[in-house]
């Protein structure tokens, strides 16, 4: 955000458009940043997630990481102080940052015990206590009160959130999947080289393939921009988030000329292991992903009925 902030006046309403030194300077290091990003690992709710959080003078940012080994970076957040914010003192800026970034790594957090480093000594007292006399603090404080955290001090020197922030994890990244042994086995019905080939040559997911593999001039829709799509073996697949219980799991994205054996697959499963139509939709969600697959509602009703030589026409519908 403080980088981007000489590109970020030139948004603001009524203001002339003019390029100069200070914009040309800022682009040109947001674009070597860009392609210099470190590696994200995905959020494991099982591990203790660590909120590194940080203010200057004309905005704020936070690294959430997870120790595995070492930190891990799972993602980041920074902005620029706006209007009144640009007025507000140390401690107010170093406090909004930890309010802002919690707020807005909710969905990571909630209901999850997490530590809160920050390099404002203050900041522990004012959190742990909710009575600063400062009304904003003190408000600030108590919209936290859902939160289980610990706010932490470690000194400037330490607390670098730009060294975070560019940080290449040593390790290979880790995929948080609480089912991911289970993900794998199902995918063993396919062979992956066939799979890859008809991931390639389907209309849809060929061109995705493509693209995070890096053909950038490929046109595709604008969801399979999303993180959750990646290239794992050569095999496209896409994590899938679930609220109840919160987990993420690993899906191999079935293109549409392999849905009837995935079918078949998940048939054979009853047949084999003799579970209830229930148990085995529910191994086939976790393993697999295709366009409109929940809302597919004849693979439930045909998977008690169908035999391996049966064909089903999914609800393939649009994309999106």
């Amino acid at each position: 955000a403080t980088i981007a902030q000489p590109l970020t006046e030139l948004t603001r309403k009524g203001d002339k458009f003019k390029w100069k030194e200070q914009q040309e300077e800022a682009f040109l290091q947001l674009r070597e940043a860009m392609v210099q990003s470190p590696v994200l690992t995905a959020p494991d709710f099982e591990q203790k997630f660590i909120l590194h959080c940080d203010a200057s003078k004309t905005a704020y940012g936070s690294v959430l990481n997870q120790e595995k080994d070492d930190e891990h970076p799972v993602a980041f957040y920074s902005r620029t102080f706006k209007g009144p914010e640009t007025r507000y003192t140390t401690t107010e800026k170093e406090a909004l940052a930890i309010v802002a970034s919690i707020k807005h790594f909710s969905p990571y957090l909630q209901g999850q015990k997490f530590t809160v480093i920050t390099d404002h000594t203050a900041l522990k007292y004012i959190f742990k206590h909710k009575n600063s006399k400062n009304n904003r603090l003190a408000r600030w404080a108590l919209s936290l009160s859902e939160y289980d955290f610990e706010v932490k001090y470690k000194s400037g020197a330490l607390h670098v959130v730009p060294d975070a922030l560019s940080r290449n994890p040593k390790q290979e990244t880790v995929h948080a999947l609480c089912l991911k042994a289970q993900t794998e086995t199902e995918a063993e019905g396919f062979e992956p080289l066939a799979l890859r080939e008809a991931q390639k040559q389907d209309q849809l997911w060929g061109n995705v393939l493509k693209y995070l593999e890096g053909d950038t001039t490929v046109e595709i829709p604008a969801f399979a921009t999303s993180p959750e799509y990646y290239v794992e073996q050569g095999i496209l697949r896409k994590r899938v988030t679930t609220n109840k219980p919160r987990r993420i799991r690993e899906t191999i994205v079935v293109p549409h000329e392999l849905i009837n054996e995935a079918m078949a697959l998940a048939h054979d499963s009853i047949i084999g292991a003799h579970q209830g139509i229930t148990r085995t939709w529910k191994r086939a969600v976790e393993a697999w992903f295709w366009i409109n697959m929940t809302k597919d509602k004849g693979i439930r009703k045909n998977m008690s009925t169908m035999s391996e030589t049966q064909t089903h026409e999914p609800n393939y519908g649009t994309y999106g």
